[in-house]
């Protein structure tokens, strides 16, 4: 099957053996002079970041104008780069003077971490002095009316409004062994190759759809997941989940494991976010020849446009198979190998802006779960139900004849 050689190309990732930034920041303070200050505002940079002159972020600069500048930045530093310590800006609005205490940099930043290494980065200052921003100043109570002689007309009783429920919370885990991967390399997901009549190969590609989808967009999240994910799931997985569901596709791959369809809850240890969760759902299949997809092995390569790596998938159809949105091989993998420029996945979310606007935002939404190595291998899950706008959605994105036109 076509989609099942896409996917044990990515899994070979795990070969890399440890894959954890080389970025990671020290406690040490930062050398005197190294942030300079500009009329703008505090300038710093992130600890043991590569940088150029020309690399600053500035704080009177929106998110979208620094996340240019940063991507500008990169690139000039191509050609010279030092990985000499130096720090992030940490500092409060510029017309909020501490009053609500509204941090300018991302809460992963050297320089935000504390306040003896704030007050080391230059010309920042830590608000209240602890770890936690004041609450605004409120306002005055309003002066209590003089009691009326005149009996008010009753109010009719309103009517009882139901609480809306909570997300529920995952029950007990099955497992805390799973090894989660990450991928994009545009080829069409194994769950599909059924779907697609009458074969053609060049209609065999992934719509931006399969890519993290935030539940919030849907009406909400089921369980208190912070994001919609689809991806190729070992046998041992897919034994588990049971017979394909119909919705989305089918494994036709021979070994009759299933599970197309059907949903993981996920939670990873070893990200910045550690109580995040996210539904997986298979739609392509990880197979035991591939490395960490034998028997008995719980394995998920998880859809992320941008976090292809070219240096281990030998699938990559991207800038070549015409309809897939990329211009270029490289252009897939422009997040792939974030850990050997960042610390985790949010520090490199910037470089999403390299991609064909219609991935940006499923690029960020996955970057921001702060992975902090490239195959995590305690990652925690249990099967659920998949939620059904995920279901919907995911099932209105490919047909017999292909990616559906503007499925997103």
């Amino acid at each position: 099957m076509a989609g099942s050689a896409a996917c044990w190309a990515f899994v070979a990732a795990m070969l890399l053996g440890p894959l954890r930034g080389s970025g990671t920041a020290s406690s040490d303070a930062c050398p005197g002079g190294a942030c300079p200050g500009l009329s703008s505002g505090s300038v710093m940079l992130q600890k043991n970041q590569v940088r150029s002159p020309q690399a600053l972020f500035i704080t009177d600069m929106d998110a979208e104008e620094q996340s240019r500048s940063n991507h500008s930045a990169e690139q000039a530093a191509l050609a010279q780069q030092s990985s000499t310590p130096f720090c992030c800006w940490w500092a409060p609005d510029a017309n909020d003077f501490c009053r609500s205490c509204t941090s300018k940099a991302w809460a992963t930043n050297w320089c935000a971490q504390s306040k003896a290494r704030c007050e080391s980065c230059g010309n920042s200052r830590w608000c209240d002095g602890g770890a936690t921003a004041p609450s605004p100043t409120p306002m005055p109570p309003a002066p209590t009316p003089t009691p009326s002689t005149r009996r008010p007309t009753p109010s009719p009783t309103p009517a009882p409004t139901r609480p809306t429920p909570a997300p529920a919370p995952p029950t007990a885990w099955a497992g805390s062994n799973m090894v989660m991967t990450h991928y994009w390399d545009c080829n069409g997901q194994g769950c599909d190759a059924s779907t697609l009549r009458p074969w053609d190969v060049s209609n065999y590609y992934s719509p931006p759809g399969y890519g993290p989808q935030d539940p919030l967009d849907f009406g909400g999240p089921r369980y208190g997941e912070k994001m919609w994910l689809t991806g190729a799931a070992s046998d041992a997985l897919s034994a588990i989940m049971g017979a394909d569901d119909g919705c989305c596709g089918a494994d036709t791959s021979g070994a009759g494991v299933g599970g197309c369809g059907k949903c993981a809850l996920v939670q990873n240890p070893d990200s910045l976010h550690p109580d995040w969760t996210a539904v997986v759902m298979k739609k392509n299949r990880c197979p035991p020849e591939a490395n960490g997809c034998g028997a008995g092995e719980p394995h998920f390569d998880v859809a992320a446009p941008g976090f292809d790596n070219l240096q281990w998938s030998l699938s990559n159809v991207c800038g070549i198979r015409a309809g897939t949105g990329f211009e270029s091989q490289r252009q897939s993998e422009a997040v792939g190998s974030w850990w050997n420029s960042c610390g985790n996945t949010a520090d490199c979310a910037y470089k999403c802006d390299q991609l064909p606007a219609q991935f940006q935002k499923g690029c960020k939404l996955f970057a921001s779960w702060g992975w902090k190595t490239g195959n995590p291998g305690s990652v925690r899950f249990k099967f659920v139900p998949c939620p059904q706008e995920f279901v919907k959605h995911v099932g209105a994105q490919f047909g017999p004849s292909g990616p559906l036109t503007g499925s997103l």
